[in-house]
């Protein structure tokens, strides 16, 4: 058999065809094989070897194996580097795809500065916006927007990952912009950037925002892949989760259970993206108060998410942070902060103090805390949950209200009445203008601050109901 240069390009082709359909398994000894020719043929430093090692390494990464994309990346990083120059396109796509891999691995802050470096490359090198720019070197005019548009894209993905929601909004815009006119709005790329805008914008609190985006992404998913594609899948999920945030609780178990039932059949059982549809069923059961059938799918969850991903990686922390609020829900308050605490202890490990989940599991735990009646623990984690959403959200974000509706009620517990109308009044001051005065967020504020004189005295007593 022919082992020359053409052999590795016709394994590559084969191999990305395969991939595009979703058989991850049978792209990777293709991929193998074609990197096992460049090494032998042209040797390992050729720029032709990096492109297999960038192959054969996102291949890993989608079969959700970080461990060994890793250094195949760091080795085309290095070629790229060394033959092509830093600011050579090539090395922005290296950067970029490293980067991929050390956000999955749940190292942010390592992630943020290649992925910085590989959009500032291919600004100046290709243009933010114009696909000419790379048309003269390689004849690929739609290509070199394109790139320009994915930084953007895994830039914004990462300042939401980070907390970052209000810097990432910018960057997320302009690549949806950018990929709809070179690639046109139904292409996948731009239903994948419409996807990530619309989970920006629904942790941001814009729900409609968030619908429409998410709601165009899956049908142009259906369209151009198939109903049974991973990416379908993906939007179902994204849009069911949507529905389920908003509490439409049967419109979003279609799209839930469509969506776990695909990843099942396309990744198998054991799947981290199939853990993911999975620990999403499991909300929607418990907000309708199917707790029985909700712990089993959370306990699945999370034994694939440590298997695969490690203890400490966030999605991993997210499970057992459901799985403990599960717990308190059925009364296992010593359960519950115990699944908890691991939870918050790796969102903060992994995405730092003021990361929104980070705040979400100072909360929860606070909250157990309370229910204990360990109350100056509970007013040390929900001091640092307000400050911490004041710093990702705004001072009048509904999500900073709820912290300083749960701390309010610390506080009330520990006897501090001042303390209490303060944290009450702020609340009730964002949910007036965000919501107006008849919303029913509004009106339980109101209500807590207006019965707040006659608990004072209570005592230090347990916490509340």
């Amino acid at each position: 058999m022919s082992t020359d240069p053409e052999t590795a390009r016709s394994l590559d082709r084969r191999g990305m065809t395969l991939r595009a359909s979703g058989d991850l398994a049978a792209a990777e000894p293709l991929y193998e094989r074609a990197l096992a020719i460049r090494e032998r043929e042209l040797g390992p430093d050729h720029p032709d070897t990096a492109t297999s090692l960038n192959n054969l390494g996102m291949l890993l990464r989608a079969r959700r194996d970080p461990d060994a994309a890793r250094p195949l990346l760091e080795r085309a990083l290095a070629i790229a580097e060394r033959r092509l120059g830093p600011d050579h396109p090539d090395t922005a796509r290296s950067l970029n795809n490293l980067a991929l891999v050390l956000q999955d691995r749940g190292d942010l802050a390592a992630a943020r500065p290649l992925l910085e470096r590989a959009l500032a490359i291919r600004e100046r090198v290709l243009g933010p916006d114009h696909p000419q720019t790379a048309a003269s070197r390689r004849g690929l005019e739609r290509g070199s927007d394109r790139r320009a548009a994915t930084s953007l894209t895994n830039l914004g993905a990462l300042l939401h990952e980070q907390g970052d929601l209000r810097a990432a909004v910018p960057h997320l815009e302009r690549a949806l912009a950018v990929r709809e006119r070179v690639l046109g709005p139904d292409h996948p790329q731009t239903a994948a950037t419409r996807s990530s805008l619309g989970t920006l914008l629904r942790d941001l609190g814009d729900r409609e925002g968030a619908r429409v985006h998410l709601e165009r992404a899956l049908a142009a998913y259906e369209r151009e892949l198939g109903p049974d594609h991973a990416s379908t899948a993906m939007g179902c999920n994204d849009l069911g989760s949507l529905l389920r945030d908003a509490g439409e609780l049967e419109a979003a178990r279609p799209y839930l259970e469509r969506a776990l039932s695909v990843y099942e059949r396309a990744l198998g059982p054991d799947h981290p993206d199939t853990a993911t549809c999975v620990s999403n069923l499991a909300l929607l059961l418990q907000d309708a108060g199917d707790l029985a059938a909700a712990r089993p799918l959370y306990e699945r969850a999370l034994a694939v998410r440590e298997r695969a991903l490690g203890a400490d990686h966030p999605d991993t922390a997210t499970t057992h942070n459901n799985l403990g609020w599960l717990l308190r829900e059925v009364g296992d308050r010593e359960g519950s902060l115990r699944h908890l605490e691991l939870a918050t202890a790796a969102y903060e490990r992994a995405l730092g103090p003021d990361h929104p989940s980070t705040a979400n599991g100072l909360a929860n735990v606070g909250t157990v805390l309370q229910d204990l009646g360990r109350l100056d623990e509970a007013r040390d984690h929900l001091e640092r949950a307000v400050a911490a959403r004041v710093k990702v959200f705004g001072p009048d974000h509904v999500h900073t209200a709820g912290a300083h509706h749960m701390l309010a009620g610390v506080l009330r517990d520990l006897g501090d009445r001042d303390g209490a109308r303060d944290h009450l009044s702020r609340a009730l001051a964002i949910l007036e203008r965000v919501h107006g005065p008849d919303h029913v967020d509004t009106a339980t504020v109101r209500e807590a601050l207006a019965v707040l004189p006659s608990l004072v005295g209570e005592g230090r007593g347990g916490g509340t109901t």
